[in-house]
């Protein structure tokens, strides 16, 4: 209905209308204001701040989705890896969901780590599929026996975790670079502040 209002107030024959309508219905007139997050901890899929959409008003979260939430007092971007009643593994930044090995496969083997990793470190980035959705994944290459001991994974394991009522499992996909439920458990949803429905850089 904003849109349709929006459109006719534009001065212009009704082509030019009908355009800027169609335009604004695609991008989602009914969702809130652009606005800036601290999103480092999706790249790659994302850069360190980013433009995003968010949907403060839906009451249900699903595996996969990307959330605006607050970690140890600060506003950032994490994903749903598991709800509750679910149970969760996490080795070597992998993720088990149910007994289910989470989908991964190899887009680079070997790049120089960005945002949150030092940059003397390689990662590798990988294709992952967690619920409905696809994404790519950051994670660190383990260096030699004689390599930078601060390229060593510092994360530790999640195994055979029961997530409680009322909470969620969050992931980064900068999977190395960013505070995540292996560190800081189970999220409350009282701490989850919306759905990111879409971002720009």
């Amino acid at each position: 209905m904003r849109a349709v209002v929006l459109a006719r107030s534009i001065r212009g024959d009704d082509d030019m209308k009908r355009l800027i309508l169609i335009c604004l219905l695609l991008t989602g007139c009914s969702s809130g204001p652009w606005q800036s997050m601290r999103t480092g901890a999706m790249y790659p899929n994302l850069n360190r701040n980013s433009q995003c959409v968010l949907d403060t008003q839906t009451q249900t979260y699903e595996v996969g989705q990307v959330v605006l939430v607050t970690i140890e007092g600060v506003e950032t971007a994490r994903r749903i890896a598991a709800v509750a009643g679910e149970r969760v593994d996490m080795v070597d930044g992998v993720i088990t969901r149910n007994g289910n090995k989470v989908s991964q496969s190899s887009i680079r083997k070997r790049v120089m780590c960005h945002i949150g990793v030092n940059a003397r470190c390689t990662c590798r980035i990988s294709k992952e599929t967690l619920g409905t959705r696809t994404y790519r994944v950051q994670q660190l290459v383990p260096p030699d026996l004689d390599g930078d001991a601060r390229c060593e994974p510092q994360y530790p394991d999640v195994t055979d975790l029961l997530i409680p009522k009322g909470h969620v499992f969050l992931t980064a996909d900068n999977r190395d670079g960013a505070l995540d439920s292996r560190i800081v458990g189970p999220l409350p949803l009282e701490k989850v502040l919306g759905r990111v429905e879409r971002c720009r850089y």
